[in-house]
């Protein structure tokens, strides 16, 4: 079965036992072979949750949603994890004194 990309963007992506991560919002895409890296799906508005789920992950797609294992894990954004470093690092001062 062949899926237009516009058909995948938006898609609700649910996992197996029925957590909804978000939608679809990109697809990385390996351009050496042709393949998809990995499908880019976003939780929430002022806290967005991100995800990145290749496709072995998958275990199923149709017009409605994209059904993926429950092993799926949120990515930390860059900035985020370099915050908490800094907080932690705050932290760890304040106990030494």
């Amino acid at each position: 079965m062949l899926v237009n990309y516009k058909n995948i963007i938006k898609l609700p992506v649910i996992t197996q036992s029925g957590e909804s991560l978000g939608s679809v919002v990109d697809i990385n895409l390996n351009i050496e072979n042709h393949v998809i890296n990995d499908y880019v799906v976003e939780h929430g508005f002022l806290n967005r949750e991100k995800y990145l789920i290749k496709p072995v992950q998958v275990v199923s797609i149709d017009e409605d949603k994209m059904v993926v294992e429950d092993s799926v894990i949120r990515i930390v954004e860059k900035e985020n994890l370099e915050e908490g470093k800094e907080m932690l690092a705050g932290v760890s001062a304040i106990n030494q004194e």
